[in-house]
């Protein structure tokens, strides 16, 4: 909860009783060693990560009924020549002309508790790892007892185009992710209603009127029904 560079670990031990709970000396604690303990630690993070997750779940009853899942991009400064995930792409906020990586995440509703995270190249499209976040999750939630249908996964337009929407319906996940870029069959259907359909069923009390419309659409040889909601802005 207090992020500073190792170096200054020292000074700050010496406020708590913390070394003395553990019963070393707090010159143990110099950036050098803590260096080195990072370094035999980084191999087996996946397994502390996971025990860590296991006894805080437990321990605060957390409920995973609800995820969300995003992505993040991090600039990169330096030489990376031999990386795998240093690339220049395109990311929200960022500019085009820096190297970066991706970051996928996906935390819980209850407590906000990071769950998952996936480093991406920076050139990865934002919905390329959309179908591999439903594949973790589903994994994640087994081993923690949880049935993939019991959760609702949150996340951008960047979640959803008709083909994912397939997807997270194969995997028996409930979504909620706006629609961004509009086939023609979507197009047709929220253009649809008229002003005086959204009137009958207002969301708010304020000047905006809203309305909940459920949208069936077809892709490939497949039909299914998903529910939508098309709000109408009226000051906009």
């Amino acid at each position: 909860m207090a992020p500073r560079p190792l170096y200054k670990v020292v000074d700050w031990l010496a406020t708590t009783m913390i070394a003395e709970h553990l019963g070393f000396s707090k010159s143990k604690f110099n950036d050098d060693r803590l260096g080195r303990t990072l370094d035999d630690l980084a191999e087996h993070l996946p397994e502390i990560w996971a025990d860590i997750q296991q006894q805080t779940l437990l321990g605060y009853k957390i409920t995973l009924s609800v995820l969300f899942y995003d992505l993040t991009a991090l600039i990169m400064t330096g030489q990376y020549d031999q990386s795998a995930l240093v690339d220049y792409g395109f990311a929200h906020n960022t500019p085009s002309d820096d190297s970066k990586v991706k970051l996928g995440m996906v935390a819980s509703q209850d407590g906000g508790l990071p769950l998952l995270f996936q480093p991406w190249s920076g050139r990865t499209a934002d919905k390329a790892t959309v179908q591999t976040n439903m594949h973790n999750p589903c994994q994640f939630l087994h081993r923690n007892g949880w049935n993939a249908s019991q959760t609702l996964v949150i996340g951008d337009c960047a979640n959803l185009n008709s083909a994912l929407a397939l997807a997270h319906q194969d995997a028996n996940l409930r979504y909620l992710a706006g629609l961004g870029k509009l086939e023609k069959i979507q197009r047709k259907l929220i253009l649809a209603p008229s002003k005086q359909e959204f009137r009958q069923l207002p969301l708010t009390k304020k000047t905006e009127v809203e309305e909940y419309f459920g949208v069936p659409f077809t892709f490939g040889n497949r039909t299914v029904t998903h529910q939508g909601l098309i709000v109408l802005s009226c000051p906009k």
